[in-house]
């Protein structure tokens, strides 16, 4: 389990300090392209205007050849010599500016493929594939299909992750052959004497349904799919040629009671479906426990990234590969705030681990490291790893300074005003016009002798009220640690 620097349970069951350095690591590589498809994309854009230019002194060039050979050219048949060869050279100079224009086209479009080229998207990829195949953005949703083929005596596992940030990433997996996993198994190996009672249609002698048992711990499981909404398996009776079994449905957005459909040896096509209970979906239930657990644990064998699409588009494909690196750091933004502000070491984030028998280990990354790998990138780049975090300023400042995810200048929550005061009236003169000081006071009869009381003493000001929110007590306190060179780090326990 892991925990917060101030030992709170930490929401993620993973070693956040390495997806972070990799996310970090990945978000500037995707910067790096970004800048250098914003050089492309500036290039590609003055081969534009400069064909675009090229076309338009075409047309003024055919206009002006109309324009000069038009009192030459005849409104009927032409009768005279002087007006076939206008008409002559006006055909011909259409047929030039066409072609002129043909090929500026033509040498236009070639420059800004050129300009593009195709290593912008091969570098999209890499970058993307370095931090994808082995790590993954908080709330993360997977898909793993599982399918065992009976040509190759093989089996296959295709992943699709899909991240809140509306990034997807789709994955093949390599499965040592040593694994379980590796090709087509028994239930037994998972579920010893798994069986069933299944509900079956009498015979002549006893009409109507009848229970009866259905052992299936010797049914090969041949293909498995696993999905946020819908999870499912099937299973055969033989794993070297086409035999009836069975598709189970642990899980539907309909019904969650598993459900068994028979199906035929060259189908995949359930029949009537049971919905199980009692023992039976409970001896399911456990064999699909397992299951899932051992699938869970085969994304750490995605080998290849197939492919990447953000927002619905091909990555390769970006115009602004920037765009990627945004949402991933938006995607860890809130839990590098919260470690941030539990953190007890200032300069670092720390996450704990327990151990076991009463022990626990710190890991800690500095923030100074984090901010060493995208101090190359342009000041606009840089401005959004400052705004989730990822920084040398002192954590006071940060939790109280909204930088907008633009890459603009970063500015300061707004000061609540206080209302404006009331305008004061113009003095009045004359007479009757009131006196600046405290005016007579009361006298007071002392042995005899009339003395004026002395006006009391102004009241002091009030003392001004700061409010300060829990996240910014804890962040002073660590900038106060910081200053005093006090280290309250927690001991391991």
């Amino acid at each position: 389990m892991y925990r917060y620097g101030d030992a709170t349970p930490f929401p993620l069951d993973e070693n956040f300090i390495d997806t972070l350095t990799a996310v970090t690591e990945a978000c500037v590589a995707l910067f790096h392209a970004d800048v250098d498809a914003e050089s492309r994309r500036r290039k590609a854009h003055e081969v534009r205007e400069h064909a675009n230019e090229e076309l338009k002194r075409l047309d003024a060039l055919s206009a002006a050849i109309e324009q000069t050979l038009k009192p030459h050219l005849p409104s009927a048949k032409p009768s005279r010599a002087s007006h076939v060869a206008a008409g002559r050279i006006v055909g011909n100079a259409r047929n030039a500016i066409k072609t002129a224009r043909a090929g500026v086209s033509k040498r236009r479009e070639t420059a800004v493929r050129l300009a593009f080229g195709d290593q912008l998207g091969v570098q999209v990829l890499d970058a993307l594939s370095s931090f994808a195949l082995s790590h993954q953005l908080p709330k993360t949703k997977w898909t793993i299909r599982w399918s065992h083929s009976l040509a190759s005596g093989k089996a296959t596992t295709a992943m699709e992750a899909i991240a809140p940030c509306s990034l997807a990433t789709t994955f093949l997996a390599t499965v040592p052959d040593s694994y379980l996993w590796s090709t087509a198994f028994q239930v037994g190996q998972l579920e010893p004497g798994l069986t069933l009672e299944l509900q079956k249609q009498g015979g002549w002698l006893r009409k109507g349904p009848k229970l009866a048992t259905q052992p299936l711990h010797k049914y090969y499981v041949t293909e498995v799919e696993l999905a946020p909404d819908y999870a499912m398996f099937i299973l055969r009776k033989s794993d070297k040629k086409p035999s009836p079994g069975y598709k189970v449905v642990m899980r539907d957005e309909d019904d969650g009671a598993p459900t068994l459909s028979p199906i035929e040896p060259n189908s995949t096509k359930p029949g009537d479906t049971l919905v199980l209970s009692g023992d039976s979906a409970v001896s399911l239930t456990s064999l699909w426990n397992k299951m899932e657990r051992d699938l869970f644990q085969l994304r750490s064998h995605r080998s290849n990234m197939v492919s990447a699409t953000f927002n619905d588009e091909a990555i390769d494909k970006l115009s602004e590969p920037g765009l990627v690196a945004e949402a991933m750091l938006s995607a860890v933004a809130p839990i590098i705030r919260e470690m941030r502000l539990r953190s007890r070491v200032p300069g670092e984030l720390v996450l704990k681990r327990d151990t076991g028998d009463g022990r626990r280990e710190e890991l800690f990354v500095p923030r100074r490291m984090l901010e060493s790998k995208y101090s190359t990138l342009p000041g606009k780049h840089q401005r959004l790893f400052e705004s989730v975090g990822i920084g040398g300023e002192a954590t006071f400042e940060f939790v109280r300074r909204e930088f907008p995810m633009t890459g603009g200048e970063a500015t300061a929550k707004p000061v609540k005003k206080l209302p404006p005061a009331p305008p004061r009236k113009a003095p009045v003169s004359g007479p009757n016009a009131p006196t600046m000081g405290p005016g007579p006071q009361p006298a007071v009869a002392v042995k005899g002798v009339a003395r004026a009381v002395p006006p009391p003493p102004p009241e002091p000001p009030p003392l001004p009220t700061i409010e300060l929110t829990p996240d910014a007590i804890t962040a002073k306190r660590m900038d106060s640690e910081a200053e005093t060179g006090t280290d309250h780090r927690a001991a391991v326990a």
